[in-house]
């Protein structure tokens, strides 16, 4: 119990790795958002949904339960973010640099196949695993941005 399962501290797949090593490359609070807000979660939504329209709602009522809370608050994330997003990207060039990050990091996830296609059975543990490849990114990404505005 004080172990966590094996594979929870490894990449699934090695793109979806390259996907979130790239996102810890964003160079600014608006490439991070739209990695998170318009890739990241969005295909996360998609995964969730199609494994929830592929659960039998009688034998896997759990986890059908568990994925529709998990979808309440993974859009209710994304809405938050989009709102974010836009009021960051109001300037040309703001909006800009959101496109151009946003078309590149879509270019990895479709590399990996779309979240779905990696985690076609198992994908209940995806959010736990997103959750643990994330937390590192968003923290040194958030803790940056922190220093950035206490410099400032």
């Amino acid at each position: 119990m004080r172990e966590p399962p094996h594979f929870l501290d490894e990449a699934p797949d090695e793109e979806l790795k390259r996907l979130f090593e790239e996102l810890i490359r964003a160079s600014n609070t608006i490439e991070l958002l739209v990695g998170v807000y318009r890739v990241v979660k969005p295909a996360l939504i998609r995964a969730l949904n199609q494994h929830l329209a592929q659960a039998n709602p009688l034998s896997d009522y759990p986890t059908c339960r568990l994925l529709r809370l998990l979808l309440k608050d993974e859009e209710e994330m994304v809405v938050w973010g989009t709102q974010a997003t836009t009021a960051l990207t109001q300037a040309p060039e703001a909006a800009k640099i959101a496109h151009d990050w946003e078309k590149h990091l879509s270019w990895f996830l479709d590399a990996a196949g779309e979240l779905r296609e990696i985690f076609p059975m198992r994908i209940i543990f995806l959010p736990h695993v997103l959750a643990l490849m994330a937390l590192p990114i968003l923290w040194t990404a958030f803790h940056g941005a922190i220093s950035v505005f206490a410099i400032r």
